[in-house]
């Protein structure tokens, strides 16, 4: 799956392609994935639609933000999943040198879990009281998770893709995409008991992260402080 490398000069004899004269394939690669990234981010928040009263008064306009509190906070959530999502994505095309077939399909596939979570954050927004609700939403960030992990994991064990001394903190980037699987896929038979009980264990993502943080090497820590 790996196919050939995509950056250096084609020849006869090594068979690699050479980029027309000015193009930078990698960085349209990393274009399009931004796009996409800033796309999905965008349609999070047109599921906020603003109250419609009848004979509105404050107390209730007050009464339907409180009810939209639950669409607002899923907002939120959503919002920094795929926020953390994108850093960790802009930090590996930080680290790429070189870029081959499989590269380009594992972040495809990495994108189409990014363009459909709008949908499963509407569906929560609307439903969050209903259980299936909660595991769809749930097993749709898993995903997105799990394809994130799967991209970093590859660029980390295909040295020719990475400088050597960079694979650790893909590694470091992977395993953290991989926890954030583990709390929502861990969320899924606490939400088949109690829906509100497995929305609010998605906030564990958040100390998780901090713990990562702070118990990497020190080395590491050096190299992941330009960026989060």
């Amino acid at each position: 799956m790996s196919g050939r490398l995509v950056d250096e000069p084609r020849d006869s004899a090594s068979g690699v392609t050479r980029p027309s004269e000015g193009s930078d394939p990698l960085g349209r690669i990393a274009n399009l994935s931004d796009g996409i990234f800033a796309v999905a981010l965008t349609l999070l928040v047109l599921d906020l639609r603003t109250p419609v009263l009848t004979h509105p008064t404050d107390r209730d306009l007050f009464a339907a933000l409180v009810d939209a509190s639950p669409a607002v906070a899923t907002f939120v959530l959503s919002f920094v999943v795929v926020g953390a999502y994108w850093l960790s994505h802009h930090r590996l095309f930080n680290l790429i040198k070189r870029y081959d077939r499989g590269l380009v399909y594992v972040n495809f596939a990495l994108l189409l879990t990014i363009c459909f979570i709008p949908y499963p954050t509407s569906v929560i927004g609307q439903y969050g009281q209903l259980s299936s609700a909660a595991i769809f939403y749930a097993a749709s960030l898993a995903m997105s998770s799990l394809a994130l992990t799967v991209e970093l994991g590859y660029v980390a064990n295909r040295p020719s893709l990475t400088d050597p001394g960079k694979v650790p903190v893909l590694r470091y980037f992977a395993f953290r995409a991989l926890v954030t699987a583990v709390v929502f896929l861990g969320s899924i038979p606490v939400a088949v008991a109690s829906p509100i009980a497995g929305e609010l264990s998605w906030v564990l993502i958040l100390p998780a992260f901090l713990v990562l943080r702070l118990t990497a090497a020190r080395s590491l820590r050096e190299d992941l402080r330009p960026g989060v």
